[in-house]
């Protein structure tokens, strides 16, 4: 998004290549094989959108190279295959005693979880043997939203999280399927969406990550029922409206159950 912005404005051809190599710069110094593995495939999302309005058979090509370097990429996230060199750490191992630790939490407290922000109070009594006797790294997150959620917040709270990330994906693709083109802000938008998702899974939420994150969700969304013909030509909708007696009270229901959650 910061490069597309900057595409808009004059010496474009400075301020994006001094931006993006500050990225560059960030990403590299600060080791980090997610940042690589996030622009590498917010690029061939956005070229694969790209292709699919403009050159159709490239589109079809640059899938399969998708496809072969994301088996590729996990493959070598679990220490096998020719990019376990640079894509393996001893992190992986850990990421995995600690989702086994938040789903042994889930079991246990499957309505509740163990309470929000909780997950290192409890870590220790829910490790497994094998955890136990392995890294057994101390966190204070299991270093991923939806189990994040599941484990302190309960099912129904990873439930309602993980429909959201669905609704976000729908309406994109209603949004995109109806403007029938390559939009660079919209698709800029979804990419660092999408860069998010793969970062949340095996990654703790920081705050200002769960911030984007929701807000964009709440953007992708508000694009869709803003723009759609479907919404505003709705009958039942402009009933509803039309009547704040049903309108009111039922707004005034998801207020008290968001407080109570």
């Amino acid at each position: 998004p910061a490069v597309t912005y900057l595409w808009t404005k004059r010496f474009r051809n400075y301020t994006v290549f001094l931006s993006t190599s500050l990225f560059l710069y960030t990403v590299y110094i600060a080791n980090s094989t997610q940042g690589y593995v996030i622009l590498l495939s917010s690029t061939f999302i956005s070229a694969l959108i790209w292709t699919w309005y403009s050159k159709r058979k490239v589109f079809y090509l640059i899938t399969v190279v998708f496809a072969f370097t994301l088996f590729a990429a996990v493959l070598g996230v679990l220490n096998k295959g020719p990019l376990s060199y640079y894509l393996f750490k001893v992190s992986v191992t850990s990421r995995g005693e600690f989702w086994r630790t938040a789903i042994a939490m889930v079991k246990s407290n499957p309505i509740n979880g163990v309470g929000i922000d909780s997950f290192g109070d409890f870590s220790q009594l829910y490790k497994d043997e094998k955890t136990v006797n392995g890294i057994n790294e101390f966190t204070d997150n299991s270093h991923n939203y939806f189990l994040e959620f599941a484990s302190t917040g309960g099912i129904l709270l990873a439930i309602i999280y993980g429909l959201l990330i669905a609704l976000a994906l729908f309406c994109f693709y209603k949004v995109q399927k109806r403007m029938a083109n390559f939009d660079i802000g919209l698709i800029s938008i979804f990419t660092f969406w999408v860069g998010l998702q793969l970062q949340s899974l095996i990654s703790p939420g920081s705050i200002a990550l769960i911030m984007w994150n929701f807000i964009l969700i709440g953007f992708i969304v508000g694009i869709y029922f803003k723009e759609t013909k479907d919404f505003e030509s709705s009958i039942v909708l402009k009933k509803l409206t039309q009547n704040s007696f049903y309108v009111k009270p039922f707004a005034y229901f998801l207020m008290f159950i968001s407080l109570i959650i």
